[in-house]
């Protein structure tokens, strides 16, 4: 019964989700900081947004393209926003841009909805932190993600198969 549970596609997607955004709140409050466990959660989110959980031969340089985004994204909304340029203007400028840079390769077309959404979390973090921290925070938590879905996959690394075959049966079965 577990066994069966746990390899449904549906129940293993939603607790690996789980784990990677829940895991860092947790440590975060057993540690004391709470803040900034709430804070590196949110990484996943850009992550998911931009596909970056997929596994994939250039799995851990398509993880850099999309960290270097979310943080250079980041830094470049607290400069601008130092420099009393309006947040429109700045939003307007960056969608510009990575909307041409959309036009390169599919990951790039996924990682401007998830850069514009690392550049909004950056607003509630501009002036509350060193301008370094939301960095920080953008590449490691980048990086949190890339190796908790890089041992899920390696520790699950018959799911695919599985999900595959149980597919396959069931339609066989409604033949």
């Amino acid at each position: 019964m577990w066994r069966r549970l746990i390899y449904h596609p549906e129940v293993n997607y939603a607790l690996r989700q789980t784990l990677v955004l829940c895991l860092p709140v947790a440590i975060g409050l057993l540690l004391g900081h709470l803040q900034q466990g709430l804070l590196f959660s949110l990484v996943p989110a850009c992550c998911n947004v931009a596909g970056l959980d997929t596994p994939h031969k250039r799995f851990f340089k398509r993880l850099i393209i999309g960290g270097s985004l979310f943080a250079g994204c980041s830094l470049i909304v607290q400069l601008l926003l130092q420099r009393d340029i309006p947040l429109p203007l700045i939003l307007t400028g960056l969608a510009l841009i990575l909307g041409v840079t959309a036009e390169i390769s599919s990951l790039h077309a996924r990682l401007l909805p998830a850069s514009l959404i690392a550049a909004i979390f950056t607003l509630s973090l501009a002036g509350n932190m060193p301008i370094w921290e939301p960095l920080l925070i953008y590449a490691m938590g980048t990086l949190w993600y890339g190796v908790f879905n890089w041992f899920w996959f390696w520790l699950w690394r018959e799911q695919p198969l599985r999900e595959s075959l149980s597919l396959l049966y069931r339609e066989l079965a409604n033949y």
